[in-house]
């Protein structure tokens, strides 16, 4: 479901009455590094660090919470602390108009709704942008300053440890992890895929090529754990050989197979 956002009031009064799936993620992954971004509008993810509320007075963006914005081929999208979003947008010289958009309608406890609904209104206050080092200023008609963000310095593949949240159980679900286990992979840069399945710890070859991945056979301790650990662990050590591409947004990653089916998804540590 999806609907346009106007200004604060309507945005908030829609969001609090609707609520509904969010929209799959259309996000690109961000540049290469932060200092590539540099003096550029797309590319970069841009992560909100903090927004004019009602008053004008600027507020931080609420820890914990991801508001971000990614501007490419005409068109600027991401998060907006609870629902994805995506508006057109032009920009002449330092000039930039963000037309009416589209949103998802989850609804979200309060100070995250009022932070989305003065970000959304922000967003279409814009008239100029200004970019200094990792840093993106969206100015109003007045040349106020309603909305700041920092590039997003992107996570690698390679980069410390992944903690699976949630895995394809084999029956056509993506389940979520037990709440008292912890599984983790370690993608090393030797091609070599670790971590702890739950209960054993396992290791196996793995191959990149681009966004493509291929992950070998793991071998594994054997000690036994309690039901349902031990199903958790068979089942993802199997989801994750299955793997054919995987994909990285913000400090989320994703492994899927040939026919795009999510297999495994984690968090950065």
């Amino acid at each position: 479901m999806r609907r346009r956002f106007y200004l604060t009031g309507a945005v908030v009064l829609l969001l609090a009455l609707v609520a509904s799936v969010a929209l799959v993620s259309a996000d690109q992954p961000a540049a290469s590094s932060t200092a590539q971004a540099a003096g550029t509008l797309e590319g970069p993810r841009w992560v909100l660090v903090s927004y004019a509320g009602p008053d004008g007075k600027t507020i931080q963006a609420i820890p914990g919470t991801e508001t971000t914005a990614q501007f490419a081929n005409g068109t600027v999208s991401g998060s907006a602390g609870c629902n994805r979003y995506s508006a057109p947008y032009t920009v002449d010289g330092n000039k930039i108009q963000i037309g009416l958009g589209m949103s998802t309608m989850m609804a979200c406890p309060p100070p995250i709704m009022d932070q989305e609904a003065a970000y959304l209104a922000n967003l279409q206050a814009a008239a100029s942008y200004k970019i200094a080092g990792d840093q993106l200023t969206l100015a109003n008609a007045k040349g106020s300053i309603v909305l700041t963000f920092k590039a997003e310095i992107p996570i690698s593949l390679t980069d410390g440890v992944w903690v699976m949240t949630s895995y394809n159980n084999g029956k056509q679900a993506v389940v979520g992890a037990l709440a008292d286990t912890e599984v983790t992979a370690v993608f090393g840069a030797d091609g070599r895929l670790s971590g702890t399945a739950g209960c054993n710890t396992y290791n196996a070859p793995y191959t990149v090529d681009g966004s493509k991945i291929q992950i070998g056979p793991a071998i594994s301790t054997m000690m036994m754990c309690p039901q349902p650990v031990m199903d958790q662990e068979q089942r993802y050590l199997a989801a994750i050989q299955l793997a054919a591409t995987y994909n990285i947004q913000g400090t989320r990653l994703e492994l899927r197979s040939v026919d795009d089916a999510l297999l495994a998804s984690y968090t950065h540590l």
